[in-house]
């Protein structure tokens, strides 16, 4: 087990998760093309996550009614869905 930032594994089934992203070497043990697969679902689903959030903060009278507090909350949700999608994309991108 390793810990550090800015390590890519080649050919790695990876876990993306707002804080990290999860690397295991399976060589080939790996379904590159299931794996693919899994992270384009993950990524669909953060975008429907990305999508709502966005409606909410588009949505004048949810702005100017929502206590600053609320609205600066999903502010910082949006932002975490966008890094996620980031990693997905970036992991996708690497299993090609």
């Amino acid at each position: 087990t390793e810990v550090s930032e800015g390590v890519e594994v080649e050919n790695a089934v990876s876990i993306v998760t707002v804080d990290a992203k999860i690397y295991i070497p399976l060589g080939e043990l790996v379904d590159l093309a299931a794996e693919r697969a899994r992270l384009e679902k993950e990524r669909e689903a953060v975008l429907k996550d990305v999508a709502f959030v966005e409606n909410k903060l588009n949505n004048p009278s949810f702005v100017e009614k929502a206590p600053e507090k609320v609205v600066a909350a999903q502010r910082e949700q949006l932002a975490r869905h966008q890094e996620k999608l980031a990693m997905i994309d970036e992991r996708i991108a690497a299993l090609k």
